[in-house]
């Protein structure tokens, strides 16, 4: 047999491996786009290996033969691909046996050419040489394909285009114009069913509210493609207008807008303009922002409360530049008529104006002590004034080469120009005259930043590096080379230990300065990044890229904490002085305030190693942990400080379950053995045993027994008051590793390593129904808060939602193709929570299985989760000893006031319509939306009319154009 494509995979992703398969073979090319007619436009047969075959030994004939069939090779590309030798393997014996053979990289996990191997998704056989033993041969670059940006339909397109050779361009509109098409038919067959409306039956009617609801889900299908795609305002833009088409679809667009606010982060209303903005800067205690803009106006901000203090009228053009004194207590900004402006924050007109007699200053910033100012001028030109006489002191003159930037050194000794002719030229910052030249780099150099001792020096340049050199000596001290493209920006991190590169290839480097060795690859922006720097205590990195994104990351692992996505185009941020605040600027008129996010670890630290277990207390105000050495803590959940502890002498505690009081905790140990104690008295109570050991353990609803399930393979039901056992029963072919209590305590849901669940009358003992999907070990069952739906999860890689009723399957959810080790449903039942192998979080919408958020913080295995009891907040704990915190507050929000935080913080007045040219370029949208001028808040509860509300801001009553 002729297959289209071999499909490679680690085992760790065969979810991922069937997903990709099934799409592939499902996919029909567009009407037009194949040579030899319209017949069957199906891809034809896919080859997937799905057998777990030992990687050491030669490769099988069965796969020798399919990959000998094959025309073309799909790896799957993750970390874990990366380190397979059975993925290299195929790779191998597919270039021996196709040598010019097209192979395509879908990347699903980590990033390519990555500086850390951990996060490398690119098996090495991918960019060797066709001919391995040719020292001269070049290294194949894999058509790179990434699954997570560009989605199902895209990735199938891509795929198609390249095994086809035809232009993906063409394809991809086709397959938009055909997907269009069929939204039409619907369209115009809701418009006869509406016109006939009069003459239907009763039936009839049902049908067409039917298929009103149907098309409707076009927005909330829209927003998540946006959303995919970083388009963050659009996404949230479709889920409101979806909204007032079909309100009675609310669980669609509250997902996808939960989806929204969570990945755009937490926001104040934009801090608005008449026109776009050149800049934004905090004051030195935070308290404020200035912002500059093209609408000729500088205006000034309370940081806490997002409301104008003031607005510094009488520019040019626009003003391009702006700063604080570093007393605070004064600004300076710069306009396009050459115009340098020195202005009282508190009150009055300007007290100075210093003219420069060139094209504006597009930098600009005061002297440590406030008795100066310096601009870089659009002439290249470094401008120093002198505020006691109001005039200019001096002026370092360009040379004719172009100067890309200009730093002044902490001590307010040094001015360093990094310069378009290769160098950076350091300037006695008192007369202007040379002190020294660095020259190292080839080609341009765009910044030079000085380290907070002032005593270094780290430049980024064209030539794709960064250099750190010692100010008093002109000396090399590293040499940080690593990225693949040419480096924008460069920051030393506040000990001066450490420094963060931005890249045009698309991520941020944070590289140790003693070893000049790469520590984390910063990778997820989907365009270049143009800066990145250090928080104040030097925790975190900023990063900023025209994706329209600036990205927080842990300075200690690398791990991405949050994206703020809420302005258009380029973005440039920062941190403000106490690093609690950021706040981003980009192409539109509106400046954003963020929090700067509290995800991730916790301050709570323990040797323990292992983590295996975390619970909220009923009320939400503890959470009890218990580790891999026989600890269980009671922790503050506010402030994660412990306020009790026991020592279980069984070893290892793995589960923990608080009582519906909160007053008592029952545990699993290595030994076997189920311990309840009382939180009250401080003590050990009851101690429970089963044949093999119980595994798992859980207070009834009503607190007075306890549930277990034993490696024997026994569900026990115990009295919680002197430990008696009360019943129990088997029907598992294996030990029972999971056991839970409907929400009215009249079943139990059950799940053994034998792959299958169970449901039980606990009055009787009866099986009630098998629930069998699983292939793999069971690791948790749990119903739902309503009692409504079953959640069980397994090795295999899934969890599934089962109806608690009929005992069907509701819903599968994929995972990310690692184990999992917890699953959760949110208080409301409509989110599921997964913990996987991976280190990574997974939060779902039950309703349509969409993934909402990924949430990465753990070095190594997450073991276990538990949302809060107001379903605000997440907590995990992992095998690297953290317990971590994450914030899905979004994810759970009523849909009243989601949409009023949409429209006000994340849209603001000015995003609140579609642009014509978006209505234009969908057809959809066009034909269900054509009025550019039509509001998406329109009916959301306490948002004002745009109008109302640009007025209320200070502005015109209408946006510019």
């Amino acid at each position: 047999m002729k297959y289209r494509a071999f499909i490679s995979y680690s085992w760790q992703d065969k979810a991922w491996g069937r997903r990709v398969h099934r799409w592939l073979e499902a996919y029909r090319v567009p009407q037009g786009v194949l040579a030899h007619g319209d017949g069957d436009r199906r891809l034809g047969k896919f080859f997937r290996d799905d057998d777990d075959m030992a990687a050491a030994g030669d490769i099988a004939v069965i796969v020798r033969r399919a990959i000998a069939a094959s025309d073309h090779l799909v790896v799957i590309c993750s970390p874990r691909s990366a380190k397979s030798k059975w993925v290299q393997a195929e790779i191998d014996q597919f270039r021996r046996e196709k040598p010019v053979g097209q192979i395509f990289a879908v990347i699903i996990d980590g990033s390519p050419n990555a500086a850390d191997p951990e996060l490398e998704c690119f098996p090495p056989a991918l960019r060797v040489s066709h001919a391995a033993d040719d020292p001269h041969a070049m290294p194949i670059e894999p058509v790179g394909i990434d699954l997570r940006r560009d989605g199902k339909e895209r990735t199938c397109a891509r795929l198609a285009a390249g095994m086809l050779n035809v232009n993906f361009d063409d394809l991809w509109q086709r397959d938009r114009r055909r997907a269009e098409n069929r939204q039409r038919v619907r369209i115009a067959t809701l418009s006869v069913l509406t016109l006939t409306f009069a003459a239907l039956s009763s039936a009839a009617i049902i049908n067409g509210m039917r298929a009103q609801e149907s098309l409707s889900r076009f927005f909330a299908e829209r927003a998540w493609q946006k959303l995919q795609t970083g388009e963050t305002l659009s996404a949230a833009r479709y889920a409101l207008a979806g909204m007032q088409v079909a309100p009675q679809n609310e669980p669609l667009y509250r997902a996808a807008l939960g989806a929204v606010m969570q990945a755009a982060g937490e926001c104040q209303p934009p801090l608005l303009h008449d026109a776009g903005l050149s800049g934004a800067a905090f004051s030195p205690d935070g308290a404020m922002v200035i912002t500059s803009g093209f609408d000729g106006a500088a205006r000034l901000w309370d940081t806490a409360t997002g409301g104008l203090v003031r607005t510094l009228s009488g520019h040019g053009r626009y003003v391009r530049a702006s700063a604080f004194s570093p007393d605070g207590q004064r600004a300076a900004t710069s306009d396009s008529d050459g115009a340098v402006r020195v202005w009282r924050v508190a009150e009055g007109p300007a007290i100075a104006t210093l003219e420069s007699g060139a094209d504006g200053d597009t930098a600009l910033g005061f002297f440590p002590d406030g008795a100066r100012v310096f601009g870089l001028g659009g002439d290249g030109a470094i401008r120093i004034w002198d505020l006691s006489a109001n005039a200019l002191a001096f002026t370092i003159a360009a040379d004719g080469g172009k100067v890309w930037s200009v730093a002044l050194s902490p001590d307010g000794r040094f001015l360093a120009a990094a310069r378009a002719d290769s160098g950076v030229v350091l300037y006695d910052a008192q007369t202007g005259a040379i002190v020294r030249t660095f020259h190292g780099h080839e080609g341009w150099v765009y910044q030079a930043r000085f380290s907070r001792d002032g005593r270094r020096l780290v430049t980024a340049g064209e030539d794709r590096r960064a250099i750190v050199w010692d100010v008093s000596s002109g000396r090399v001290i590293a040499e940080l080379t690593g990225h693949q493209r040419e480096v924008f920006s460069a920051d030393f991190s506040p000990d001066g230990a450490q420094v963060v590169t931005a890249s045009v290839d698309r991520t941020a480097i944070v590289w140790d300065v003693a070893t000049a060795q790469a520590r984390h690859s910063l990778a997820g922006h989907t365009k270049f990044v143009s800066d990145a720097v250090f928080s104040a205590d030097g925790g975190r990195v900023l990063t900023m890229s025209e994706d329209g994104s600036a990205r927080l990351w842990s300075a200690v692992n690398g791990r991405e904490l949050e994206a703020l996505r809420g302005q258009v185009g380029a973005v440039k941020a920062a941190f403000s002085p106490d690093s609690l605040r950021v706040v981003t600027w980009g192409a539109d008129s509106g400046a954003r305030l963020w929090r700067a996010s509290a995800n991730g670890p916790s301050p709570f630290a323990t040797d323990a190693g292992d983590l295996f277990s975390v619970e909220y207390s009923p009320d939400g105000h503890s959470l009890a942990v218990s580790d891999g050495q026989g600890v269980v803590r009671l922790l503050g959940s506010r402030t994660a400080a412990p306020t009790a502890q026991f020592q279980s002498p069984g070893g290892p505690v793995y589960t923990a379950a608080f009582s519906p009081d909160g007053g008592r905790l029952v545990t699993t140990s290595e030994d076997g053995v189920a311990r309840v104690w009382d939180l009250r008295a401080a003590r050990q109570g009851l101690q429970l045993s089963a044949p093999g050991g119980i595994l798992s353990s859980q207070f009834s609803p009503d607190g007075q027994s306890i549930l277990t399930g034993a490696a024997g393979g026994e569900i026990s039901i115990w009295r919680a008051s002197d430990g008696q056992r009360l019943s129990h029963w088997t029907g598992h072919d294996d030990e029972v590793s999971a056991t839970a209590f409907s929400p009215d305590g009249g079943l139990i849901v059950s799940g053994s390593r034998d792959a299958t669940a169970r449901v039980w009358d606990t009055r009787t003992g009866q099986m009630l129904a098998p629930l069998t999907q699983h292939v793999r070990y069971i690791g948790g069952a749990q119903f739902s808060r309503d009692g409504k739906s079953i959640l069980t999860y397994s090795d295999d890689s899934t969890a599934v939602i089962w109806d608690a009723v009929s005992r069907q399957v509701r819903t599968i959810l994929p995972g990310d193709g690692s184990i999992i080790s917890k699953g959760v449903f949110s208080p409301d039942g409509a989110r599921i929570a997964i913990a996987g192998q991976d280190g990574a979080t997974q939060v779902w919408d039950v309703r349509d299985a969409r993934l909402m958020a990924t949430f990465k913080g753990h070095q190594g295995a997450v073991l276990s989760l538990s949302i809060s009891p107001d379903g605000r907040s997440l907590a995990t704990t992992g095998e690297d000893g953290a317990l971590a915190f994450w914030n899905i507050a979004r994810l759970t929000q009523a849909w009243p006031d989601l949409a009023r935080d949409a429209c006000r913080n994340l849209l603001g007045a000015d995003q609140r319509t579609f642009s014509q040219a978006e209505i234009e370029a969908d057809t959809l949208l066009k034909s269900l939306w054509s009025d550019a001028n039509r509001d998406v808040c329109q009916w959301v509860s306490g948002v004002q009319g745009l109008s109302e509300t640009r007025v209320a801001a200070g502005l015109s009553p209408e946006r510019r154009p």
